[in-house]
């Protein structure tokens, strides 16, 4: 007798111990949040003629980290549209790098070069490469944000590979050397300037199916903030910028 009582409580304390290993672990599942991240571009606002831009927004990121702030536009070739091998060609207007401070960034953008009568342009109207293409400029240039593979330290890939971004909109991509990036973008309709060429300057055009097609090859000793840091772009896929849009 004593034996079965023995083993009818050693039953109880089995499932008892059971039941509350489950709900400790329900417990603790629902005590765990998704973390959830917001990137995202909030205002562009255009100075007129001048093309200088100012584009801001909030990332929800460590201070410090540091995001690039691009202007493209994208010019179709109109002459070639039946031919898959012949992607888009866009062009670069200008690149900057903003630095994320209590959750926002804002960066400073100039779209247009103006020449000597005072006329703006942006520089791929007079890319000499150009001249015997018909080109379907876009009417909008397409605003871009990345956190580049260069600024991937450990813990924040691992928070954002496992974190909502965007509510879902958004999510790390990989280049094709497998190296992540962030990127957000958004697309606002600016007139396209017309002037003249400034005597001297030179501009080449890239032409690609990919925004961020093949651009990992960067070397990290370069990027240091206390220099003017390179991009992670191929040499011979940008657009050279005239001296009054780089960065100095």
């Amino acid at each position: 007798m004593n034996k079965v009582l023995m083993f009818l409580l050693l039953a109880l304390l089995v499932v008892f111990g059971t039941g509350c290993n489950r709900l400790q672990g329900t417990l603790g599942n629902f005590g765990q949040h998704e973390t959830t991240i917001n990137f995202v571009i909030e205002d562009i606002r255009v100075g007129g003629q001048s093309g200088n831009v100012q584009a801001e927004g909030v990332a929800s990121l460590p201070d410090g980290t540091r995001l690039t702030v691009s202007a493209l536009r994208t010019l179709e070739d109109t002459a070639a549209q039946n031919d898959p091998s012949n992607g888009p060609f866009y062009a670069i207007l200008d690149r900057q790098f903003a630095t994320v401070e209590q959750g926002k960034w804002q960066a400073s953008l100039g779209l247009r070069t103006v020449d000597a009568n005072g006329s703006p342009f942006e520089s791929w109207q007079f890319n000499t490469d150009l001249f015997q293409k018909v080109l379907s400029p876009s009417p909008s240039v397409l605003f871009t944000v990345a956190l580049e593979p260069i600024n991937f330290v450990p813990d924040l890939q691992e928070t954002l590979v496992n974190a909502v971004i965007n509510g879902g909109d958004s999510r790390v991509t990989y280049t094709s050397e497998g190296e992540p990036y962030l990127q957000i973008s958004e697309s606002l309709a600016i007139q396209i300037p017309s002037g003249t060429a400034v005597a001297g300057e030179d501009w080449t055009l890239t032409q690609i199916n990919s925004v961020w097609q093949e651009r990992s090859n960067y070397v990290p000793s370069i990027d240091d903030l206390s220099d003017t840091s390179q991009l992670p772009f191929k040499e011979n896929d940008n657009l050279p910028l005239p001296a009054a849009n780089m960065m100095q």
